[in-house]
């Protein structure tokens, strides 16, 4: 279970640009690509057209033509190489802030709708609420509702656990699936997220139940994936079919002989922590 962050819009520098625009003013009718270096500065222009684009940059064509054209043509350019970092420094925090101003509306929204959402279907016949403290001491709280209740163990916090789910979004798209995989996922249960270990540790093995979880115990404010969105509430369908302990840890011993034994030639040894549990099984079938 993938239980990517924010991306900031990234410039191009300088060079990088001169080396990707096209070098020629752009004709009234497209020239044809016919040579290995047509399409090749074509491609290039697409893909710096595309970057350039989709971080929101307010860019003149012409210009970065010039800009190139002035580099390639080893002419005087109108701004230093000082000036142009500066510029284009300052542009870089204006599209980084304005981002970040996206992305906190963004979530305020996403936060509104999930409460509200939340809010109506603790009202739904089989729905329960079981509060959690947050590391900062603050309460939050997720729903859950018993579509089959097992009879198995409980998980514990060292425990690995396996299940199959499905997740989605509140408006029910689907952003992942162990089912559609045809393939439980394992994990430990403090592996994901705070809303995810807190439920497992409530189920027993066998349990197949639908959790309702606000952000703050999902994936807070931070972007996951192409499909969860800042502060996201997220649904569940979890099925519990196993969980296991941690392996006991088992050491060499060393075996010290009475002083009797040693006076008939007996030697203090190291039992390997591999012949331990043999040894174990070997006395015990004494008995």
């Amino acid at each position: 279970m993938n239980m990517n962050s924010t991306k900031h819009p990234q410039l191009l520098p300088l060079t990088l640009l001169a080396a990707c625009v096209l070098a020629t003013p752009v004709a009234a009718q497209p020239a044809p690509l016919d040579s290995t270096k047509d399409k090749v500065s074509y491609a290039i222009g697409l893909n710096v057209g595309r970057n350039l684009k989709a971080n929101g940059f307010e860019i003149d064509p012409a210009l970065i033509a010039r800009g190139l054209e002035d580099i390639m043509a080893d002419k005087a350019p109108a701004m230093s190489e000082e000036e142009a970092r500066t510029v284009l420094n300052a542009y870089q925090m204006e599209l980084r802030q304005k981002a970040e101003e996206k992305r906190r509306e963004a979530a305020q929204g996403n936060r509104d709708a999930g409460r509200a959402f939340l809010e109506e279907n603790a009202k739904k016949d089989g729905v329960k609420i079981h509060e959690v403290t947050l590391p900062d001491g603050t309460r939050s709280a997720f729903q859950y509702k018993v579509l089959k209740q097992g009879d198995g163990e409980r998980p514990k916090d060292n425990h690995q656990v396996t299940v199959h789910y499905r997740g989605t979004l509140i408006d029910g798209t689907e952003f992942d699936s162990s089912y559609s995989r045809n393939e439980p996922a394992s994990f430990g249960v403090t592996g994901v997220i705070k809303g995810w270990t807190e439920a497992l540790k409530l189920m027993p093995v066998g349990s197949k139940w639908q959790l309702f979880i606000p952000s703050e115990l999902a994936y807070g404010d931070q972007q996951r994936g192409p499909q969860i969105a800042p502060g996201s509430t997220l649904v569940f369908e979890v099925e519990l079919l196993a969980t296991k302990g941690p392996e006991p840890i088992v050491s060499d011993i060393i075996k010290v002989p009475s002083a009797e034994e040693m006076k008939k030639g007996a030697q203090i040894e190291t039992i390997k922590a591999e012949d331990v549990e043999r040894l174990k099984k070997e006395a015990a079938g004494k008995k």
